[in-house]
């Protein structure tokens, strides 16, 4: 999933998200785009 769906899915704003995305479990597409896996995304959440 992209950043604003990895947002909507954690339900959260998406400046907040881009302000927790350098912390965040997240894959290089591009140089520039990163995409979020859901189960990573969960585990983290567990974790916090």
């Amino acid at each position: 999933m992209d950043a604003k769906q990895a947002a909507d899915f954690l339900r959260i704003s998406e400046s907040e998200f881009k302000r927790m995305a350098p912390g965040l479990p997240r894959h290089a597409v591009t140089e520039r785009r990163f995409i979020y896996l859901r189960t990573e995304l969960l585990a983290w959440l567990l974790r916090r």
